[in-house]
């Protein structure tokens, strides 16, 4: 039986490993690029964050747009995605978050 979360359009995702980390977000963009053999991520916005963070995949994250909303103590859920990530606070503040990449063979 495959390993992984299941994704309806794509069937299991065959996960055979990970690369977590936790960072740093401003008002100036981070980008984090997928490791070898990238699957899909996680992507999590501290409980304790004071404002919204972006992000988005293969474009430039903006404190407008383009990107998408994640809110303090929010997640993104899987995403089947080896794309790199950007990432920027809504505010200057600094703002943490934890981005977990699943990896396959």
């Amino acid at each position: 039986m495959p390993l992984g979360p299941f994704r309806p359009s794509y069937g299991y995702l065959n996960v055979t490993g990970a690369t977590t980390m936790s960072a740093f977000v401003s008002g100036s963009v981070s980008y984090f690029s997928p490791p070898t053999n990238a699957l899909a991520f996680i992507l999590e916005s501290e409980s304790l964050n004071a404002a919204n963070i972006r992000y988005a995949l293969g474009a430039v994250a903006s404190t407008l747009a383009p990107g998408l909303l994640l809110e303090p103590g929010r997640d993104t859920g899987v995403i089947p995605a080896g794309l790199t990530l950007s990432v920027i606070s809504t505010t200057s503040a600094t703002m943490t978050i934890d981005l977990i990449w699943l990896t396959g063979g």
